[in-house]
């Protein structure tokens, strides 16, 4: 049972994924036990499969906390501000339902918690398809952690190796993130990023930031989509970041650069090939609504965008290619 005021809140925003929830729970249940300081919640956005039950019975045994269920369904956006309004943690760990917490990963992020307090702290992942197989090598390799206290530094660091918007990756200080806030995170809803208006907040007055370039996470591969990531990714993302940075105009401009030139060349190519539904002149014409004027636009994005999608793959790992030499 964890203190009033744990150190983490562990918040997993669920729904209709019972199966994959259960995994999830079971790789952490051993690493949460007889931990005063970390509390772990479910919130379930009225699922109608066995979540209930499931999460009934881990409670009745001491692994989930608190079960917060939904009457009607949130949105992903509404399930996630209820994470963050209902955590007790001074730090707040969103993960997904359908990702897995490696074993030894809990214990090396609270160490890293006590030791350093950082305003956000980031971490690898791995990916897996069907079947979450842990390798027993993957956390006895221990990386020195990377403090930043550039909050552009901080941002390239991140998004050479993955992105912000991988919720279970991150771990923000949400007592700071709260001070930190400028609009209200309800006017954030329908984006579909919602949990990148704390993080842009802290961003945009980090004190530090840590990078772990240990594998603490496994993610399920094969979650993309065409025509809706230009909408949530271009469209929605630069929007939201318009709004929640508005007041640092240095930093939205290194966030928008970063987004044009590392996120889209590591992702746009595997959304194209792996969605059924790929408008090109729609996507493209979202996208080029909001960074039309951008040169980085033309030369990061466009191409990949536009061209075959064999072009596009050369051409994105040439990009990559270069992001990694600067």
């Amino acid at each position: 049972m964890p203190t009033e005021s744990p150190l983490l809140t562990i918040a997993v925003p669920t729904y209709n994924r019972v199966s994959s929830l259960e995994i999830l729970l079971r790789h952490l249940a051993p690493q949460i036990e007889d931990a005063p300081e970390i509390e772990l919640i479910v919130c379930d956005n009225a699922s109608t499969d066995g979540t209930p039950q499931l999460v009934e019975r881990l409670a009745a045994t001491k692994v989930v906390d608190r079960y917060l269920r939904s009457e009607a369904n949130l949105g992903m956006d509404g399930n996630f501000l209820r994470c963050f309004e209902n955590a007790r943690g001074k730090y707040l760990w969103l993960v997904g339902d359908d990702d897995i917490v490696v074993p030894g990963a809990l214990a090396r992020v609270m160490e890293i918690l006590r030791e350093s307090s950082p305003d956000l702290l980031f971490f690898r992942h791995s990916v897996f398809d069907d079947t979450f197989l842990p390798k027993p090598d993957d956390l006895q390799e221990r990386s020195t952690p990377k403090v930043y206290h550039d909050a552009k530094e901080f941002l390239h660091a991140v998004n050479r190796r993955g992105d912000f918007a991988f919720l279970s990756t991150l771990v923000v200080n949400r007592d700071r993130a709260k001070a930190e806030l400028q609009i209200p995170l309800r006017e954030l809803e329908g984006s579909l990023l919602t949990q990148l208006g704390w993080v842009y907040s802290l961003l945009a007055d980090l004190q530090s930031g840590i990078i772990l370039e240990e594998r603490l996470v496994a993610g399920r591969g094969g979650n993309s989509g065409g025509y809706g990531a230009a909408k949530i990714f271009g469209v929605n993302w630069h929007q939201l970041a318009m709004r929640v940075l508005h007041r640092r105009p240095d930093i939205l401009r290194a966030v928008v650069d970063d987004h044009l030139s590392t996120w889209f060349p590591a992702h746009w190519v595997a959304i194209r090939r792996s969605s059924t539904q790929f408008h090109i002149e729609e996507a493209e014409s979202m996208l080029r609504s909001c960074y039309g004027n951008d040169l980085k636009y033309w030369t990061h994005v466009w191409p990949l965008v536009k061209a075959p999608v064999g072009i596009a793959a050369a051409y994105a790992r040439l990009l990559r290619a270069l992001n990694r030499l600067l």
